[in-house]
């Protein structure tokens, strides 16, 4: 090339280079289109930022509503440990625990035959007769050989099961079921000493009591009259008592016949019982025709263990022949009766030998 040509080619600064090239690697980086993003842009992150927003507010509250859940359920009552299936199980299926999980449950609201944890060893290897689904709650009689609770199982904790037998002569034969409620009621014979009325006596022992079984019994027995043995039929009804009334009814039933009077299941007040004694059956009248009363007289030295009474009239003939001031302080005791309340127990009285206690006389029934 001619050096003339050359020499006309301007030479320009070498800094001068850098500024369109700094011009065009800047548009090549930053197009003008992201400068300013478009509005579709905006809206999907901001839908983006708020579900995830609204998943994890999810999540707190789920969480906080089950510890809530389990908080109440731990303050409701026992709590037991069933198994479940981790998935649906087919008709037929053998029983393999690596299928099964384990649930806590109220106990209350456990069925009686569930599968428990510390069971799981019998029912291996045992078909499932029936379809099961996830989740539900694995029941001995869905397995192939099965197991019957026992009895023992279905008694409350700190609760005792005491079967008695009952006349069916004189009580409520055939019409009492489980579940039932009945009141309980205890019959002796007092002897009749010192001009106290003798006979038999109805006291109240126990109060809505539960029901739990019943049954039928027979046995042979010699008539009160004599003769020869014949077969009495008993209903035998199987209670849920308080441990510290099993006694009680054991020695009742020891020393004397046992009634049930059939109530209103959902009737949960306490009726005012009061002892009953042969007086009150005949309505037995005074030298002034008034009706007499009775007071229960506890004289030691006559037997052994706790005192039994006897009852002694008060009043009208009772009276006749004694001095005014004997007969004054007999008005004064029948003054002194209580009101009509739930009969205690006889009391354990241990009085020394020839020692005499006199009480009120206890209120009676008005029919």
């Amino acid at each position: 090339m001619p050096s003339a040509v050359l020499s006309s080619v301007p030479h320009s600064n070498p800094n001068d280079l850098h500024v369109p090239v700094r011009r065009v690697f800047r548009s090549c980086l930053v197009s003008p289109r992201l400068r300013r993003p478009s509005p579709r842009l905006l809206m999907f992150v901001a839908a983006i930022v708020l579900a995830l927003m609204a998943a994890w507010l999810v999540k707190v509250y789920l969480d906080r509503a089950s510890a809530r859940l389990a908080a109440e359920y731990a303050n409701k009552g026992e709590m037991i440990e069933v198994v479940v299936p981790r998935v649906d199980v087919p008709l037929g299926a053998p029983f393999r625990s690596e299928d099964f999980a384990k649930r806590s449950v109220l106990a209350d609201t456990a069925p009686p035959d569930a599968l428990r944890v510390d069971e799981v060893e019998q029912a291996e290897g045992q078909a499932i007769k029936v379809a099961l689904p996830r989740g539900r709650p694995l029941l001995w009689s869905y397995l192939s050989s099965g197991r019957e609770p026992s009895f023992s199982e279905t008694i409350d904790t700190q609760r005792r099961a005491l079967t008695i037998a009952i006349d069916e002569l004189n009580s409520i034969s055939g019409m009492v079921r489980p579940s039932d409620r009945i009141d309980l009621f205890f019959i002796r014979t007092d002897s009749a000493t010192d001009g106290a009325l003798g006979g038999k006596v109805v006291v109240p022992l126990l109060q809505n009591v539960l029901v739990k079984a019943t049954g039928n019994t027979t046995r042979r027995e010699v008539p009160p009259g004599g003769g020869a043995p014949v077969d009495r039929s008993y209903s035998t009804l199987t209670l849920d008592l308080d441990p510290t009334n099993v006694g009680k009814v054991i020695l009742a039933q020891e020393q004397g016949a046992l009634k049930a009077v059939l109530k209103l299941p959902s009737e949960s007040a306490a009726a005012p019982y009061v002892p009953t004694t042969m007086a009150d059956l005949g309505g037995r009248k005074g030298a002034a025709g008034g009706q007499l009363d009775m007071i229960a007289v506890y004289i030691g030295g006559r037997q052994q263990g706790v005192l039994q009474p006897t009852y002694t009239e008060v009043g009208g003939a009772a009276n006749a022949g004694r001095k005014p001031d004997e007969a004054s302080e007999m008005e004064v005791m029948r003054s002194a009766r209580p009101a009509p309340v739930a009969a205690p127990a006889a009391p354990a009285t241990a009085a020394r030998p020839n020692t005499v206690i006199v009480m009120p006389p206890p209120a009676r029934n008005r029919f």
